[in-house]
């Protein structure tokens, strides 16, 4: 979706759209009640946040070039896994309290009210376009390195996500793990996917990109 809507709406107001929503509907999850509303409410999170995650990549790719873009991104990757370190915890030890879910997305919402303070100050300059007959010609293609990088996203995306649905219940049903264990398993997830991502984003500011994928794709095997 994000490819069309940034066709009509700037970043700067899908990005004031992302905060207010996510900030209304986090608020929504810690008073519902009921059932029927709940996938609706995560239904609008998910949205959102796969619409954020496009538009930060977009950030990203305007503002950095070459080398500098290449370390941008996988620093996004490195975020990504802090907040899996962070918020699996943060939720299990709301629960093992006795506090509703939805009180894990209040945390949430205030690293948004961050996002929104920058959004607000931030000048997006790069957003404004050339003077007329200035445009850049930039010649765009689906080819097979595009093709194997979406590959790649998304068997790192299943293989993080089969842990994430998965291993609290395991270790709860088979291991008696207490919820606030299994919620620290998932951290320690994230926790090691963050020093891999460190030490990526290290290396691939040193190597040819080239030859790191295919060392990492050789160790995986």
């Amino acid at each position: 979706m994000t490819f069309f809507i940034l066709d009509y709406v700037s970043i700067r107001t899908m990005l004031l759209i992302y905060t207010g929503v996510i900030l209304l509907a986090a608020t929504f999850a810690v008073f519902n009640t009921s059932y029927a509303l709940l996938p609706v409410i995560l239904g609008v999170i998910g949205l959102l946040s796969g619409i954020a995650i496009c538009i930060a990549g977009t950030i990203i790719s305007r503002i950095w070039k070459h080398k500098h873009q290449q370390v941008a991104m996988l620093s996004q990757d490195v975020a990504f896994n802090i907040g899996g370190v962070i918020f699996p915890f943060t939720a299990a030890y709301i629960l093992a309290t006795g506090m509703a879910w939805g009180f894990s997305y209040v945390v949430a919402a205030l690293a948004l009210l961050v996002v929104l303070y920058l959004v607000v100050i931030s000048s997006f300059e790069f957003e404004s376009k050339p003077p007329h007959g200035e445009e850049e010609k930039v010649k765009t293609e689906l080819n097979s390195s595009v093709v194997l990088a979406g590959i790649f996203l998304f068997l790192v995306v299943v293989s993080k996500y089969i842990i994430v649905v998965w291993l609290p219940n395991y270790a709860e049903t088979y291991l008696d793990a207490t919820t606030l264990q299994s919620g620290e398993l998932i951290a320690q997830v994230f926790a090691v996917a963050l020093v891999g991502s460190i030490i990526g984003t290290i290396l691939i500011a040193k190597v040819n990109l080239t030859l790191f994928v295919a060392t990492a794709v050789l160790t995986q095997v």
